[in-house]
């Protein structure tokens, strides 16, 4: 897959270096004063840094993608599949002005809608009041959330796991990730140079992995899973153990990553630190709300992805299995407002268990 220059098909936008310079700003590798006194807000500065930076690296690989430095936003636009369907994402800066946010909206808006791309997630800090009003009043929603966690390497909390680690070829990798469930071709035009990929094998076979990623003294760690097989069994903690004492070994101070529900105590057991929710917000088109009943107060909201399924508004193969089998049970548990919602047909066949789950996903590729 050819490689492309950053901002290549957003040429009629310009690309602020004002983002970029308050982002390499927040990430400044700052001597031993990182360690154990490293406050939150710097920890997280520096693994917001990190995740721009590995999007970077995953849109040089990708046909047509770019990271765009606008004021108030970085937005990763990958126009061209698979990484299409993973990888469109942007981080809005914290605490704008009223004008500042309306504008970061405005230039997200406009580099995904040049790049002919509709579905996109727009990432906020669950604590930026200001800019999760902003993006409801435009008609976004939460479709998702991950837990921002962060530590200075000098609190890590594990010894080097006694679990046999060791190191993936790409190709390998790919591999790996196809059978896992990614989307078929993700990631292989990355520059494998640019990751640290750690494995646990099984009897000869690749049961779990995770990768590492290096920016201005900060590793994030990204894309932890491990096949149903080999779950329970310590894997993920070792993976992320390892991962930290490698990036000790390497000069850096600190460790970045986004975290599930699910695996948020594998990463504190090291010594990751919870730095708030980061809320994906996505656009729900008005149809689609209008042809799904509401949920009731004291029932959970439901996601974009379970509106869109449900209403037949968005292709069931282009989820993973978890949603779908969530569509399934709004559908069959009524859960919304007391009232059966209906299925798209097409989603209730795959949610019927045509379509399997092979891999429980840490860091959902991300």
């Amino acid at each position: 897959m050819p490689w492309a220059e950053e901002a290549t098909p957003l040429a009629a936008l310009a690309t602020s270096r004002v983002g970029d310079d308050r982002l390499q700003a927040a990430s400044i590798n700052r001597g031993p004063r990182l360690m154990t006194l490293t406050p939150d807000a710097d920890l997280y500065l520096r693994g917001a840094a990190t995740l721009v930076a590995s999007w970077r690296a995953y849109a040089r690989g990708s046909v047509g993608a770019a990271l765009m430095r606008l004021d108030g936003v970085s937005a990763a636009v990958f126009p061209s599949d698979p990484e299409r369907a993973v990888y469109n994402n942007a981080l809005l800066d914290r605490d704008l002005g009223r004008t500042e946010r309306a504008a970061a909206v405005d230039a997200m808006e406009a580099a995904y809608d040049s790049a002919g791309v509709d579905r996109y997630a727009a990432w906020v800090h669950e604590s930026d009041e200001g800019m999760r009003t902003e993006l409801s009043a435009r008609g976004y929603a939460i479709d998702e959330s991950t837990r921002a966690m962060g530590m200075a390497l000098a609190d890590i909390s594990l010894a080097l796991p006694e679990v046999e680690l060791g190191p993936l070829a790409w190709a390998e990798y790919l591999e790996y990730l196809r059978i896992a469930g990614a989307p078929a071709g993700l990631l292989r035009g990355a520059d494998p140079s640019a990751f640290q990929i750690l494995a646990a094998q099984l009897a000869g076979e690749t049961v779990a992995t995770a990768i590492a990623f290096d920016h201005d003294g900060d590793c994030g760690v990204f894309n932890m899973s491990t096949l149903e097989a080999a779950r329970r069994q310590g894997l993920a903690t070792s993976l992320t153990a390892r991962h930290v004492h490698d990036a000790i070994e390497r000069g850096c101070l600190t460790a970045s990553l986004q975290a599930t529900a699910m695996a948020e105590r594998v990463y504190a057991a090291v010594g990751f630190r919870d730095l708030g929710r980061i809320l994906e917000y996505a656009k729900v088109t008005q149809g689609a709300v209008d042809r799904v009943p509401t949920a009731a107060p004291d029932r959970r909201p439901a996601t974009v992805t379970e509106v869109l399924l449900v209403s037949g508004s968005l292709r069931a193969d282009s989820v993973n299995s978890t949603a779908l089998r969530t569509a399934a049970a709004l559908a069959g548990d009524g859960i919304r407002s007391g009232r059966r919602a209906r299925l798209h047909p097409r989603v209730r066949r795959l949610a019927a268990g045509v379509l399997q789950e092979p891999a429980r996903l840490d860091g959902r590729w991300r």
